[in-house]
């Protein structure tokens, strides 16, 4: 009876399907961070014209902080997963922002024998935070400067009122 390897191959089908036309950058590396498999999305994100590019490089290579993927490399060896954001360079020499979740990929005896990487490109959220900043720190300086206009304007002695009141009583 093969009905359960039929049931195993269907949804190992539907999940490779899954993974090539997920819009996250997805890539399967051995221990050292050399791709053994990408999805069309990370060939893009990467900035590679084809899949051929890619084939054998190491991802950390495209990290802007190369010590990063030591201790990316270090958690997920350990078994954690590691999450967060991730500045690279990609191939076209343009900078990315990626949201990165890497993860273990265990055999079947549960030992470590690479990583899952996980990327999503925040490039357009993190520049428009940044040009936000920008704004905002302007805006602060502004109104620094308003407010030290206003301050010179005030008036620092006042009158006494009724005119001939003590300070006291005014």
């Amino acid at each position: 009876d093969v009905t359960l390897r039929k049931e195993a191959e269907d949804r190992l089908r539907a999940g490779h399907a899954a993974i090539q036309n997920s819009g996250n950058g997805i890539a399967i590396t051995d221990n050292d961070a050399t791709l053994q498999y990408f999805n069309p999305a990370m060939t893009t994100l990467l900035g590679a014209d084809s899949h051929d590019q890619l084939v054998d490089a190491n991802i950390t290579s495209f990290l802007n902080n190369p010590t990063l993927g030591d201790s990316i490399g270090t958690a997920v060896l350990q078994g954690l997963t590691w999450t967060g954001e991730l500045e690279m360079v990609c191939l076209n020499d343009a900078n990315l922002f990626v949201q990165a979740s890497v993860a273990p990929n265990t055999n079947a005896d549960g030992a470590t024998v690479g990583m899952v990487w996980s990327l999503l490109d925040i490039s357009d959220q993190k520049r428009a935070q940044q040009e936000l900043q920008e704004r905002n720190a302007q805006m602060e300086e502004d109104l620094s400067l308003a407010r030290e206009f206003q301050q010179a304007f005030i008036q620092r002695d006042y009158p006494t009122f009724p005119p001939g009141a003590s300070l006291e009583d005014s």
